[in-house]
């Protein structure tokens, strides 16, 4: 049980021990050890001059003179004391010893003899002057107590002081003060070796104090680099392969914590992607062999199963036989810039291959790219019509169509409002991951034949505020991220660049090749076409002539709307006539020409007939504005192709003057054998 005033007993005793504690100073290991001395001479002094006092004022036998040096000395003792506790720890020394020089003299004055006493306290003082004072400090002290000595000699011959014995000689006195200095010299050259030494024992102890610190602050800034760093720093030992420390960057690198690693040789055989299995099977190999590798590239497949690309940076370590003990290596995920490298040169390969390769080659081709970069099965690739309702099916990837898929190809129509979670990417116009397709509530059935879909991605392309297509991968083994998708919409972007292109070059060719009225081929195609012919083994080869009867006139009384109307029936009566390697063209405003490869004489007249009849065909379906039709045909075995031409344009204008006379007779006949 604690009394009522214990907490201010406790204070107090503190305080008063706190006095018995040596100041210390913590940049100055010296002045503190001066202190310590110090400190501990004057509370020796103090308390011998408080108890002499104390004895002598019991005992009454001393003079008051010497009582009242000894009082002096007391307070003096003290406020010395005092001055060491504020720091002043050169002041203290200095007025120490002038205080013990003045108060030994006076004392032996006082008692009348120089004898051993006096001696002794004199080499005291000597002797602890090594302690504080330089060289020149324990010279002044020699110097002064030979001079109080000598002072006494003198008092004491000359009767000034008592002599209880026979008196001090001078030969005596120098004796004296050889003592002084002999004891000075040594005492100040073994404080300075014991200073020395303890010098270099401070410094010794704190440059191994300052190693030791800066090791630890090396070992911890090291140790927090490792730590914190993204890389996987390990080492292992060998040949057994037991892993001695792997940094906790594991965990996010492979997917498993260090400890797993401590537990488990070589784990990293677990992990490596089988394709670089017998790689590392060699690496391996060449490692027991004391032969490494400076840099290790290679895949992993991580805990979740996803793949990473690894930088991995070796050193061996040897034994003093030259034996390798253990690997030490820093491992680097470079996934990212893989990937990247991977996308650039798939693009330069794209964009190689848009130069050779039609439009669906090019769909097929990106979606091959893009199930290799995201280790996919199987692609698809639709086009988004105008009004953003309905997808058609463009492509499915190589892979695809070969292991996994049979339905319906390129063509099929999907209405978006009706399609599937795979046209969610419309629905919502951004990018969609099904990482569990199966357990999607709102999914639909697949048409027979369709690839199974375990997971996929689906990304629209856009062009302004349109989605113009949409591309996806699915079934890689790994769920898909936004790494996967970013990879295939910059393929797909660039896909769609190339589709653009190639569809703007189509209609630049499809321009200079036909007429922009009637979609026949014009006349530059057609003169094109007559020299390759006329070279070509297509023979026999016949050319029919047909003039739009009236056309002027038609413009003129019913203006040119009407005109084109009739120039756009009349290719339609052509395409329907003719074969589809059968080439039509329209050579001037009213003028049309055929050319028939392979084509008789029988077969050219076979033309002009189904002309004649889809002419009647026609015209009944537009009775306000009927077609007419000046024909004349030519044919050729072998040779000027350009004057069959003239003698089918010779016939046609025969047939025309023919029918403006009103001649009956079967005109086609006459006009192919005015050809002839």
């Amino acid at each position: 049980m604690k009394l009522p005033n214990d907490r201010g007993i406790t204070r107090a005793w503190r305080r008063v021990e706190s006095w018995f504690v040596p100041p210390t100073f913590v940049d100055d290991e010296i002045r503190t050890r001066r202190a310590s001395v110090l400190h501990w001479i004057l509370l020796a002094v103090l308390a011998l001059s408080f108890f002499t006092l104390l004895v002598r004022l019991l005992g009454a036998q001393d003079s008051f003179f010497v009582i009242a040096v000894n009082a002096l000395q007391c307070l003096v003792s003290f406020w010395l004391y005092l001055v060491l506790r504020r720091g002043f720890v050169n002041i203290a020394a200095v007025g120490f010893f002038i205080v013990g020089l003045v108060s030994v003299t006076l004392i032996v004055a006082g008692l009348g003899t120089i004898r051993t006493p006096s001696i002794a306290m004199y080499l005291i003082l000597v002797v602890s002057s090594g302690f504080f004072f330089g060289r020149r400090g324990i010279v002044l002290t020699v110097f002064g107590c030979a001079l109080a000595a000598l002072f006494l000699v003198f008092a004491e011959q000359n009767g000034w002081i008592l002599s209880n014995r026979t008196e001090t000689s001078i030969a005596q006195w120098a004796i004296l003060v050889f003592l002084f200095s002999a004891v000075g010299i040594l005492v100040f050259l073994s404080v300075r070796n014991v200073q020395n030494a303890l010098a270099r024992a401070d410094n010794e102890l704190a440059e191994r104090r300052r190693m030791e610190s800066a090791l630890r602050a090396s070992e911890e800034r090291y140790r927090r680099l490792v730590t914190n760093s993204r890389d996987v720093v390990y080492r292992m030992s060998l040949p057994d392969g037991m892993y001695e420390y792997i940094s906790p960057a594991a965990n996010e690198m492979f997917g498993y914590a260090p400890s797993d690693f401590y537990g488990a040789p070589l784990l990293v055989r677990n992990i490596i992607h089988p394709r670089w299995r017998e790689y590392f099977e060699k690496e391996w190999r060449k490692l027991l062999a004391g032969d490494v590798s400076p840099i290790y590239e290679y895949q992993i497949v991580t805990k979740t199963g996803q793949v990473r690309w690894l930088h991995q940076r070796n050193t061996l370590i040897r034994n003093a036989d030259g034996a390798p003990i253990a690997l030490e290596a820093i491992a680097t995920d470079v996934t990212a810039s893989q990937r990247a490298n991977a996308v650039l040169a798939a693009r330069e390969r794209l964009l190689r291959a848009s130069f050779t390769q039609d439009a669906q080659s090019i769909l097929e081709y990106v979606l091959d790219e893009a199930e290799g970069l995201t280790d996919s099965c199987i692609g698809f690739f639709h086009f988004l019509e105008a009004d953003q309702k309905n997808l058609i099916l463009q492509n499915w990837s190589t892979r695809t169509k070969r292991e996994f898929c049979t339905a319906q190809g390129p063509g099929l129509h999907y209405p978006v409002a009706t399609a599937g979670v795979w046209a969610n990417c419309v629905r919502e116009r951004r990018a969609v991951i099904y990482n569990s397709y199966a357990t999607l509530p709102d999914r639909k059935g697949v048409p027979e034949g369709h690839a199974e879909v375990l997971r996929m991605i689906s990304i629209p392309i856009f062009r302004g505020e349109n989605i113009v297509a949409i591309i996806g991968v699915g079934n890689a083994p790994y769920d898909y991220d936004g790494t996967s998708v970013q990879i295939v919409h910059q393929l797909a972007d660039l896909c769609w660049d190339i589709i653009e292109r190639k569809r703007a070059e189509a209609a630049l060719t499809h321009l200079s090749t036909h007429d922009v009225l009637t979609g026949l081929y014009n006349r530059a195609f057609f003169e094109t076409e007559l020299a390759r012919m006329e070279n070509s083994r297509e023979y026999p080869i016949s050319i029919i002539v047909a003039d739009l009867d009236n056309l002027k006139m038609t413009n003129d009384v019913q203006g040119h709307a009407a005109g084109d109307e009739l120039l756009k029936r009349t290719a339609q009566v052509l395409r329907a006539a003719f074969r589809g390697s059968d080439v039509l063209c329209r050579i001037g405003g009213d003028e049309f020409a055929m050319l028939l490869p392979g084509a008789d004489d029988a077969t050219a007249v076979q033309g002009i007939m189904r002309i004649r009849a889809q002419l009647v065909i026609n015209n009944a379906q537009h009775p306000n504005l009927p077609l007419s039709l000046s024909i004349g045909a030519g044919t050729n075995v072998a040779g000027d192709l350009l004057n069959t031409f003239r003698r089918a344009d010779a016939a046609m204008y025969l047939d025309k003057r023919t029918r403006k006379t009103g001649r009956n007779g079967n005109n086609h006949e006459m006009a192919a054998a005015q050809s002839k």
